[in-house]
């Protein structure tokens, strides 16, 4: 949901207009990144918890740091969109691999 709703950044016309889709992408992406360390504890045995979530917490940094380096090179060499239209295609991507191999264990 998260990643077609980035892909909504483009529908506007005016730069108000976007005041009606961040919203939606705010409540998508603060739902994920909430519920997520929930997910990751649930699925790890109470022995290693808090290792799990250690690994979480420095995946997801790096995750953070990666990522606008490879959207700065995208938009000088190709076009300024290009970070935008990859970034939304990596989102739903993911989402669908998590849905197809994601296997509750409680």
């Amino acid at each position: 949901m998260t990643g077609v709703l980035v892909l909504a950044f483009f529908l506007p016309i005016a730069s108000w207009q976007l005041l009606l889709v961040v919203p939606f992408f705010g409540i998508t992406n603060g739902l994920s990144q909430a519920f997520l360390p929930t997910i990751i504890s649930r699925s790890a045995d109470q022995s290693v918890q808090g290792e799990i979530l250690g690994i979480n917490a420095s995946v997801a940094a790096l995750a953070q740091s990666i990522p606008p380096v490879i959207a700065g090179y995208l938009a000088a060499e190709i076009v300024a969109q290009a970070p935008i239209y990859v970034a939304s295609l990596c989102i739903v991507l993911a989402g669908i691999i998590f849905w197809i191999f994601y296997k509750r264990t409680y």
